[in-house]
């Protein structure tokens, strides 16, 4: 471990645990951004507050400023989630029904890190810009940041995502798409209801909806080129009836498509069309359908991928990754400028995977060795930047 690192990795736990305790919800982050502006102005820095919302950006000046280089930024997402925690840990959420359940306590603390190893040592020519980004887990936060001009000026842009899937001690990236294109689904089913005694002549909006669940998976397993085409259609949601002698007259199915490219996502849309149709029609019923966009497909840029595969393979074991079904809003960074977006393990070793508490759920707790990785992966990331 770097000295710089290991010289405030300590004060990095313990903003981690503090932040912990304060989870607040997209667009509702206000503790959060000014315990975040508290420690940057600590620094001697002068953080620009209340940006799209609640993010906080800061800029640091070069060592050198006449030989002055290009403009990197880092983010780090803020939100929490509405989670009730389920971990015990003595630094437990004290937000009742909120909770840091998908690490972002995690990186504003990596950031917050990555920030006093550089106020202290900045750079020789490098500029860096700190993103402290709100609401990435709804709205979509890093397309308002870029809207108020986070980007103006940036070069490159590099964000990390702690990720239980991996151990600690390894990095995961690749170029290309790495996480998926997302958007919501709306089937609104109608048809003629009845008493449930009496059912001739009636629709049943309810059996036409279950049949449609079913009907679905087919969306996929066929209506895709599986395996070289990944792609998601889940039914999440299915809400019927009003008594139990009563046939439905009305249904709701809520579900979301992930695709890696927008042909596929297109291609599934069609088939939800055709298949709501088709399943309403053979019952006598009606299919409503209405698609929420969602996130766009991250895709890392290669050349930013290969020198953060290089440098993570100084600091950790890099590991290829495979891409992954969830969205992130990241994937805005990188349609305007180039960057890489890259995951670091934060599974205990010593548990299995499929043990392991993961992201979203009320007992997700990372490894806080993973920290450190990530502290040095910043570190060693900026520093080879700067030459």
């Amino acid at each position: 471990m770097h000295p710089e690192v290991k010289a405030v990795l300590e004060r990095v736990v313990a903003d981690r645990r503090a932040l912990h305790r304060i989870p607040e919800p997209a667009r509702e982050e206000r503790l959060t951004a000014a315990y975040v502006a508290a420690a940057l102005r600590e620094l001697g820095l002068a953080p620009r507050c209340d940006v799209a919302g609640h993010g906080v950006v800061c800029d640091l000046q070069p060592r050198e400023p006449a030989s002055v280089g290009p403009l990197i930024a880092l983010r780090a997402d803020m939100d929490g989630l509405r989670v009730a925690e389920a971990t015990g840990l003595p630094f437990a959420s004290t937000h009742p029904g909120l909770m840091h359940a998908c690490g972002h306590d995690g990186h504003m603390a990596m950031l917050l890190g990555a920030a006093r190893i550089f106020a202290a040592n900045p750079p020789r020519r490098l500029r860096l810009r700190f993103l402290f980004q709100p609401a990435e887990e709804q709205y979509g936060g890093a397309r308002d940041l870029i809207a108020a001009g986070a980007l103006e000026g940036v070069d490159r842009v590099f964000g990390a995502h702690l990720w239980s899937f991996f151990p600690t001690g390894t990095i995961a990236a690749c170029p290309g798409p790495m996480m998926a294109q997302t958007e919501r689904f709306t089937i609104d089913v109608t048809a003629r209801g009845g008493h449930a005694a009496l059912p001739r002549g009636t629709g049943d909006a309810l059996v036409t909806a279950a049949l449609l669940v079913t009907a679905l998976q087919t969306a996929v397993s066929r209506g895709v080129n599986l395996p070289a085409e990944p792609a998601v259609c889940t039914v999440g949601e299915l809400h019927a009836g009003t008594a139990p002698n009563v046939i439905a007259a009305t249904a709701q199915l809520r579900g979301t498509l992930r695709a890696l490219s927008s042909e596929v996502m297109e291609t599934l849309r069609g088939h939800v069309r055709r298949l709501a149709a088709g399943v309403a029609a053979a019952n006598g019923a009606e299919a409503q359908v209405t698609f929420t966009g969602g996130y766009p497909a991250l895709v890392n840029h290669r050349a930013e991928h290969d020198l953060v595969a290089a440098a993570a393979a100084r600091v950790a074991t890099y590991t290829p990754a495979v891409p992954v079904m969830a969205g992130e809003d990241f994937s805005y960074y990188l349609e305007r400028i180039p960057g890489c977006f890259f995951f670091v393990g934060a599974g205990d070793p010593a548990v299995p995977v499929e043990r392991r508490a993961h992201h979203h759920e009320p007992g997700f707790a990372f490894d806080e060795g993973a920290l450190a990785v990530a502290l040095s992966m910043w570190h060693e990331l900026v520093r080879s930047l700067d030459g």
